[in-house]
């Protein structure tokens, strides 16, 4: 528990180095965020990855009408698939996942 306190101390502290500038957080007991992945420890010790989504991801990638050329406008969506691929755990999870991606590049008016 001593950790504990201490870390919220610390958040504490650098939230009042500077006036305008102020760290969001995110404390949960079982899940860790790490980078852009959440790993949570399960009842049974299993391990559940999902790739965190912090408040600041907008989704916003460049109108499909662009002047990128082809292969960077097709290869963008299939890396964020493949991202999330390897970061989530469960193919459930994944699959729904990738509906909410393919609505984000749908409003930046890339085709199915």
């Amino acid at each position: 528990m001593h950790i504990e306190v201490e870390l919220l101390k610390f958040i504490k502290f650098i939230n009042n180095v500077h006036p305008t500038i102020n760290f969001s957080h995110e404390y949960l007991k079982p899940c860790v965020n790490f980078f852009d992945a959440k790993k949570k420890k399960k009842y049974n010790n299993e391990l559940e990855t999902k790739v965190s989504e912090t408040s600041f991801n907008f989704h916003q990638h460049g109108e499909y009408s662009s002047s990128h050329p082809g292969s960077s406008k097709s290869g963008i969506p299939f890396s964020q698939a493949k991202r999330y691929r390897r970061i989530t755990s469960k193919t459930d999870q994944f699959n729904s996942e990738c509906d909410n991606i393919k609505n984000y590049f749908k409003n930046s008016n890339y085709s199915s």
